[in-house]
């Protein structure tokens, strides 16, 4: 054990290490962030993937009572671009949902790997209680990557897959349960992409809806159109003077 560093530090050190060289050999880099820092975050741009899309993925490092750490993984398809347009609506364009997480702009799909796993596993973490454990529990961590978090990301690779989860129900057989955030992050990735006519198409989709997720509304959902319009000029030029009735 080094002099003058406690055994949590050790540990921890010994985690992010571990972490960072074997996401490096599965493709990652990390994602440099301010904030916690409890929180790792690592990258990658498959071939074939939009231009303005990154995978991430986030691991973490959760103290335990009993000692050690136990690390918790999220996935996220990360546009900044998305984002960047996002920020700027208007309030009345805006999803009602608390905003938890300002990056949350930026995500145009994410999911828990407790979700990911099959069965569902709400109480999924990866525990590293001591030294000599960190190369098990990262290893677990890494499985999950390449894995069921790398399936999932496989089935959101190109903007035609995302178009086709943009209108799936979440639910299956519950229309309502269209995600409003994944569907508006779809559209707005259209336009970022230089697609106007399947944004446009989405769009009236998903205007002529009987009903929407709780977090939407027709109103909300005009409005957001309607910003659509002030920003992406191909978008402006595609629907000329069409009006929303």
């Amino acid at each position: 054990m080094s002099v003058g560093k406690s055994p949590d530090l050790e540990l921890r050190s010994g985690i992010v290490e571990a972490l960072v060289h074997e996401c490096a050999i599965n493709g990652f880099e990390v994602e440099k962030r301010g904030g916690d820092p409890d929180w790792l975050w690592f990258r990658r741009r498959p071939e074939g993937a939009p231009a303005s899309v990154q995978q991430l993925v986030s691991a973490y490092l959760a103290s335990r009572r009993a000692g050690g750490f136990v690390i918790r993984g999220h996935a996220f398809l990360f546009s900044a671009a998305v984002g960047q347009f996002l920020e700027g609506i208007p309030a009345e364009a805006r999803l009602d949902s608390p905003v938890v997480d300002p990056d949350s702009v930026n995500y145009v799909d994410h999911e828990g790997f407790d979700s990911l796993v099959q069965p569902k596993d709400l109480s999924l973490v990866f525990p590293i209680p001591v030294v000599h454990e960190v190369a098990e529990g990262v290893g677990k961590y890494l499985s999950t990557v390449n894995g069921p978090v790398s399936t999932w990301f496989s089935a959101r690779e190109t903007l035609d897959d995302l178009k086709t989860l943009a209108v799936t129900p979440h639910e299956p057989g519950v229309p309502e349960s269209v995600l409003p955030n994944r569907f508006r992050g779809t559209v707005v990735l259209c336009l970022v992409e230089r697609r106007p006519d399947d944004a446009a198409a989405l769009m009236d989709w998903y205007l002529s809806r009987d009903s929407l997720h709780f977090m939407d509304s027709l109103e909300r959902a005009r409005a957001f159109e309607l910003a659509l319009r002030g920003y992406f000029r191909e978008y402006t030029d595609l629907r000329g003077g069409h009006t929303i009735s």
